[in-house]
């Protein structure tokens, strides 16, 4: 990478791993190995979670669509 770097050619430059989003880690956080949720509020909150990120990746898709 040094050497990618040095020359400044992005042919042999590798991007680092992406980090996990935020809302991943804080679901992962608060499941049980049963993959149940530690507590119901918990389950609700994970839903809405769920439900926004979709509708986030809706809007992107259809927004990408339209142009």
């Amino acid at each position: 990478m040094e050497e990618a770097a040095q020359s400044r050619s992005t042919d042999t430059m590798i991007d680092p791993p992406s980090s996990i989003r935020q809302h991943v880690k804080w679901k992962m956080a608060r499941t049980k190995k049963t993959r149940q949720m530690t507590f119901e509020a918990t389950k609700e909150i994970a839903e809405k979670i769920l439900s926004h990120f979709q509708l986030l990746i809706a809007i992107i898709y259809v927004y990408c669509v339209i142009e």
